[in-house]
């Protein structure tokens, strides 16, 4: 779909190497499984799943999915007297 121009390998650890071989799998593939969990889950126990993470907006962003509940911690605790603020981890 896309070429990676930079890994940011000292920030991530990942290489180009990682991205290669046959354990890799597709965008399109991760955003199905990730979908099918949440929504299996939702169908079997009759309660939706809810996610709950930090800044898991970026997340579900990335993999261009709409979910929700979600309890999101990076708005949970907010910084006194800074209100547009997310504390990072």
């Amino acid at each position: 779909e896309g070429r990676v121009i930079d890994f940011r390998t000292d920030i991530t650890g990942v290489t180009a190497a990682d991205l290669e071989g046959p354990g890799v799998t597709t965008f399109a593939k991760v955003q199905k499984k990730v979908r099918k969990l949440v929504l299996k889950t939702y169908n079997k126990h009759r309660v939706p799943t809810v996610l709950v993470g930090h800044s898991l907006h970026h997340d579900l962003a990335a993999l261009k999915l709409d979910y929700q509940p979600v309890i999101d911690t990076s708005f949970i605790f907010a910084f006194q007297g800074l209100p547009d603020c997310s504390p990072a981890l």
